[in-house]
């Protein structure tokens, strides 16, 4: 196996590569990473090429607006841009457990100019995410099954390429009325600042790909940004209070990628939202 195994890194022609949720490794000829990676690359409604390293150009804005957000308040104090930065890197995981293994995009952020800022903003903006209809915990989950059981079954709504299919101008628009037109306390940072930042963090920030060419993300967000994970939960929360707000007996949902509520009733919203994919599920005993 070992001899196997220095024979595979050896051949040119063969890349190993990380398994996107498992902890394996996978071994696939470097062509088709290079063909998926591309095919992900070269989606023009997700991604755009540049022709030219705009780093510079992100790094003197967000300064301009770290010192204007710094400048209005005392409470949060965003770090300053200082140091050498570079474009971010993308790279894909291979989603063993899909068919015909899709990679899932990684845009590295740590050395781009917006990293450290997106995670401030990311850690501000949590408290805002609704969480009526969420559940904290796959151990919630259980013990909501345990102590209820679904009485006609249950239904789990599964997103498919939930961070990719995140529209990013509306979730921004979200995030700012969350935090300034709720009964919420809003942050003491001006509204238009705020929606700068979000702006320049995840559609201005350049990137290479794989064959060293620069591109940044129009729309969607993807997995390596602080600001993914806040993007993508915000939007599914939001989504999640739409549809079902008319069905009276529902009991509870389940988490951001994974709805789940009793009585069978299945509101199918992929009218609204074409990348919604529902499945249904007779009960089972746990």
């Amino acid at each position: 196996m070992r001899e196997a195994g220095k024979e595979l890194c050896s051949d040119p022609d063969i890349i190993k590569w990380k398994g996107d949720k498992p902890s394996v490794y996978v071994v696939m000829k470097k062509s088709d990473y290079f063909e998926k990676m591309e095919r992900i690359l070269l989606d023009t409604s997700k991604f755009q090429h540049l022709t030219k390293d705009l780093t510079e150009d992100l790094r003197k804005k967000m300064s301009r607006l770290v010192t204007r957000a710094n400048n209005q308040q005392d409470v949060v104090k965003f770090p300053k841009v200082k140091g050498d930065y570079g474009p971010s890197y993308c790279y894909g995981t291979v989603k063993t457990h899909k068919a015909c293994n899709p990679l899932r995009a990684i845009i590295s952020q740590i050395i781009s100019t917006t990293y450290r800022i997106a995670k401030v903003l990311s850690d501000l903006l949590v408290p805002y995410i609704p969480g009526a209809l969420s559940l904290k915990s796959a151990v919630e989950f259980i013990y909501l099954l345990h102590e209820k059981g679904p009485e006609d079954g249950i239904a789990p709504l599964d997103v498919e390429s939930l961070c990719t299919n995140v529209p990013i101008e509306e979730t921004i628009s979200t995030i700012l009325d969350r935090v300034y037109r709720t009964n919420k306390s809003s942050l003491p940072i001006s509204e238009d600042v705020l929606q700068d930042m979000l702006k320049a963090s995840t559609k201005e920030a350049p990137f290479l790909s794989h064959w060293g060419e620069l591109f940044w993300q129009v729309d969607g967000v993807v997995m390596g940004s602080p600001l993914g994970v806040l993007f993508a939960n915000m939007y599914m929360a939001t989504v999640k209070e739409r549809p079902f707000e008319s069905i009276k007996d529902l009991k509870f949902m389940g988490e951001t990628t994974r709805w789940t509520f009793q009585n069978g009733r299945v509101h199918k919203s992929n009218g609204h939202w074409p990348f919604l994919e529902c499945t249904r599920r007779m009960p089972r005993c746990i």
